[in-house]
């Protein structure tokens, strides 16, 4: 069993990284006896985009004592505003759907996976905690 010794685990991924991500999850969440805690924020541009979302939420429900589950939606350009001529310059609004991430199970946070939301929801680094990083290069 690759994950003796682990006492927490911190994943990060984006859009289709989340294909290594389930099958660790599966065996993390459902060997028996197994008590390690694991913090996953997964990032897609839109609430839609976000694949395997019904097997997650479930997960999420199921696991809710060890198993925290952290969507980050948007852009890591929400920020970011070209040709603005103005004082007033606004965020843009959340994407649509995106209320109903923050459920009491799972976590909505409407940004980018950047070192801020990593430093806000992952586990500080330690002797017993892994860390999964798939995605896009910028994500690593």
């Amino acid at each position: 069993y690759p994950f003796t010794g682990v006492r927490t685990i911190t994943m990060l991924a984006v859009g289709v990284g989340i294909a290594p991500m389930l099958q660790a999850l599966h065996s993390v969440l459902t060997t028996e006896g197994d008590t390690t805690h694991v913090v996953f924020l997964y990032g897609n541009r839109a609430v839609s985009d976000i694949l395997m979302r019904e097997r997650l939420d479930g997960w999420a429900a199921e696991y809710k004592d060890r198993f925290k589950l952290v969507y980050c939606v948007g852009t890591r350009w929400k920020d970011f505003i070209i040709g603005a001529k103005t004082d007033k310059v606004t965020a843009p609004l959340p994407p649509e759907g995106f209320e109903g991430l923050n459920n009491g199970i799972t976590h909505g946070v409407h940004s980018w996976i950047d070192e801020k939301t990593v430093k806000e929801h992952a586990f500080p680094p330690a002797a017993d905690t892994q860390v999964f990083v798939c995605g896009l290069p910028s994500v690593y």
